[in-house]
């Protein structure tokens, strides 16, 4: 179970495999199966139940949770004017470029 219990300001769930964007409430509740990047702003924080552990997300950090795997960090990026979509994408950016199996699509694959 995947439970935002305490949110503080702005923070934004993202759920890659649904495609849909929202802001965190209090007791959320996040399907189990899902594929979300948690991402709090200058201002925000949330404590989250995930995998049977409370992480605390503090201000700028970003969480990933895909399946039993989570990932948490700083991030540098501004929630400027509203721009969500804008604010998200450079933590997915990040997140493929530092660590390709944990973007947005999930995994890697055969090239050739």
């Amino acid at each position: 179970m995947i439970q935002i219990t305490t949110v503080q300001g702005d923070v934004l769930v993202e759920d890659a495999k649904k495609g849909y964007t929202e802001m965190a409430q209090s007791g959320m509740t996040l399907d189990t199966m899902g594929n979300y990047l948690i991402a709090t702003t200058q201002t925000s924080r949330a404590d989250i139940m995930a995998n049977g552990q409370l992480i605390k997300l503090g201000p700028s950090s970003f969480l990933r949770i895909r399946g039993d795997r989570t990932w948490w960090e700083k991030h540098t990026e501004s929630l400027t004017a509203g721009n969500v979509k804008l604010f998200l994408g450079r933590i997915w950016a990040r997140l493929a470029r530092d660590h390709p199996d944990l973007g947005p699509g999930g995994g890697g694959g055969i090239r050739g």
